[in-house]
């Protein structure tokens, strides 16, 4: 029998007709599915990285084999094992949320505070639409702070599409991007 290392991951086995007739193998029969090959093989796969000093940790084992002349060819390959890929599941985040102010005052105080407590928002608007202001944060959930200072100023509403619509089509846009810091900013001044 001989050992070869092809690289850093392949091996070569070799078994003569001997080897063969020691260890009782017969290339037809070879195989992990028969209980005294795979004995044998996991012999050699230890021979194998004693000799080579190579490891079966973390790795999968590719063997080949081919009938020779002489005996066999075994060719042992050692595959890194991949770690266990993250899956990432996307939330899909609600609906618009909307809040109206009755007047200037509500509406400052809102977002003066709300700036003050440095509560980002990635996506906001206001608009002033029949004498009311709307702050509407798109597709991003309010954190608990920011629900209850808009809940002290002003009043959520339901944010259908349609109604989404008519504000930005009949309302005043006062600020159409990150509203609350850069309103937040001025008001802070």
């Amino acid at each position: 029998m001989t050992i070869e290392q092809i690289d850093s991951s392949k091996v070569l086995i070799t078994l003569c007709s001997q080897d063969m007739k020691d260890y009782r193998l017969d290339f037809n029969a070879m195989g992990f599915s028969n209980p005294h090959s795979k004995k044998i093989l996991n012999r050699l796969i230890k021979i194998v990285c004693t000799k080579t000093g190579l490891s079966t940790e973390n790795k999968k084992l590719l063997m080949e084999a081919l009938p020779h002349q002489s005996g066999c060819l075994i060719l042992v390959t050692f595959i890194e094992k991949r770690p266990l890929q993250t899956k990432y599941k996307i939330k899909k985040f609600g609906e618009n949320i909307c809040f109206s102010f009755e007047n200037t005052e509500n509406f400052m105080a809102a977002v003066s505070l709300l700036y003050k407590e440095n509560l980002r928002f990635h996506s906001n608007k206001a608009y002033l639409f029949n004498g009311a202001y709307y702050l509407i944060f798109e597709h991003y959930p309010l954190p608990l702070k920011a629900k209850r200072i808009l809940n002290e100023f002003g009043k959520r509403k339901k944010c259908t599409k349609a109604f989404l619509s008519a504000i930005k089509e009949a309302g005043k846009p006062i600020c159409e991007k990150n509203a609350v810091s850069v309103m937040g900013k001025a008001f802070s001044k």
